[in-house]
């Protein structure tokens, strides 16, 4: 199942309006959208609200996002989501929260959401980092684990700037 196809990112920057903010996105980042809920909802909510995060393979960990962005962009009080221990960050620890994060396709070889599919819900079963506002990365980050722990294959297309992330394909052999 393609999640996101053939998603173009950009040599020049861009910004974008998320909830109010006028939100800079540097030269070659890849934006994906996003969504967190409180953990174990049955299904997807539309009401959720959805905002950009860099796809970041150099992140070690499933998510990470800055307290007062959850609270304007999602508006959750990370007081909802219950504790799943820390980690250490350039000499800090930080909270790590359990919750469910959605990951939405994007339509084919454009940037804009699919409003015809439901997002993808990414096991992040460590939980979700967030940071305080003074050392918060710029955008949320949805990291290399994330990935990983999904089992989700990611394709970066640097002739044509395109990334793409699907499940993995169920393998089998033609020949019994």
């Amino acid at each position: 199942m393609k999640i996101l196809d053939r998603l173009p990112y950009s040599h020049e920057p861009v910004t974008l309006a998320v909830r109010g903010d006028a939100v800079k996105v540097k030269p070659y980042q890849i934006v994906v959208w996003v969504s967190i809920s409180v953990e174990g909802l049955p299904a997807w909510d539309p009401r959720t609200p959805r905002f950009p995060a860099i796809l970041d393979t150099g992140h070690n960990h499933n998510f990470a996002i800055g307290r007062s962005q959850l609270l304007r962009w999602t508006g959750l009080d990370p007081r909802l989501l219950a504790p799943r221990g820390t980690i250490r960050d350039k000499g800090q620890r930080l909270p790590l929260h359990a919750a469910d994060l959605w990951l939405f396709p994007n339509r084919p070889g454009f940037p804009d959401v699919r409003v015809d599919a439901e997002p993808y819900r990414l096991r992040v079963e460590d939980g979700i980092a967030i940071y305080p506002d003074a050392s918060a990365p710029r955008l949320p980050l949805l990291g290399l684990r994330a990935l990983t722990l999904n089992r989700l294959r990611t394709v970066i297309d640097g002739d044509r700037m395109q990334a793409s992330i699907g499940t993995a394909l169920p393998w089998w052999w033609p020949f019994s």
